[in-house]
């Protein structure tokens, strides 16, 4: 296996010319608009051997282009899909410095043709740019297990904040809009701190999962307004209540005894008053009317 300074990959392309003209080939650029088909490694084959290979295709022409280091194209292109806060972006961002050193250098060199209906291309890479590669590419590799480790411990903490919240007297008993502040503060409570995003998930996540539930259950209680009705007239809070947000207040407390917990909505809560107050009213009708 033979490796390559920046120095040899320069020497190697000032020789294509003249070994192109020895051996009849006329040397283009070229834009190739397909992948190669057959490719080759500098480490493996020389390129006095890439062009016998392109002599032997019967190619009409070759094609030399060459890379120089840029670190900043580097960079960005590296970085494109790397979150600016990922445990690896800064380790990246090292790798790449450290190599700013060989900007303009010579990074690899390339050798193409095509020929019998097929492309063919030769490289070789500078040993300093192959290491890099290798460096950045474990990098990145380390940096996704541990990303991937962290969402796992995110994921994990979630659900048990999910559950904590969905558990809590207070968040079902709380109206829709105030379930994703009571959850903040009945999270903060247990001392969690770690992850605000995860926090802010929770709480999105239990208050669609209490309100699904508190729709399930207002469904399950509507076929019963009647007997809830008659139980409810009959409580001292509805009897003590004279106005009506004191009846909806009432309401609210009965409902939510009744639905484990939870808050459930105007729409069972406005029709079980005014079953309430029917029934009171009918009641009273009938102790007006009572012959002697």
């Amino acid at each position: 296996m033979t490796t390559h300074t920046s120095a040899d990959l320069a020497s190697m392309a000032a020789r294509v010319p003249d070994i192109a003209a020895s051996k009849k080939l006329l040397l283009f650029d070229a834009v190739y608009l397909n992948q190669p088909e057959v490719t080759m490694d500098g480490e493996n084959v020389t390129i006095d051997e890439a062009i016998e290979v392109a002599v032997l295709t019967g190619a009409p022409f070759v094609s030399l282009e060459m890379d120089e280091f840029n670190p900043k194209d580097l960079l960005a292109e590296v970085l494109e899909n790397v979150p600016e806060d990922a445990p690896s972006a800064e380790n990246l961002k090292g790798l790449i410095g450290g190599a700013a050193k060989h900007k303009g250098e010579s990074e690899r060199l390339w050798l193409c043709w095509a020929a019998q209906g097929l492309s063919y291309e030769w490289s070789a890479t500078a040993d300093w740019r192959r290491k890099l590669a290798v460096d950045l590419a474990r990098v990145r590799f380390e940096g996704q297990q541990l990303t991937a480790n962290q969402e796992r411990a995110r994921k994990t903490d979630m659900d048990a904040l999910v559950t904590l919240l969905i558990e809590s007297p207070e968040v079902r008993a709380a109206q829709p809009t105030k379930r994703h502040p009571i959850g903040h503060a009945v999270i903060s409570n247990t001392g969690y701190e770690e992850d605000e995003g995860v926090i802010i998930r929770a709480c999105s996540e239990a208050n669609i999962l209490v309100g699904r539930r508190a729709q399930e259950l207002e469904l399950s209680l509507k076929p019963r307004l009647n007997e809830l009705a008659e139980e409810f007239r009959k409580t001292p809070e509805w009897k003590a209540a004279t106005s009506n947000p004191k009846r909806q207040a009432a309401a609210d407390a009965f409902l939510i005894g009744k639905a484990d917990g939870y808050r459930l909505s105007g729409n069972i809560m406005n029709p079980l008053i005014d079953a309430a107050k029917a029934l009171d009213n009918s009641m009273a009708n009938k102790i007006t009317f009572t012959p002697r």
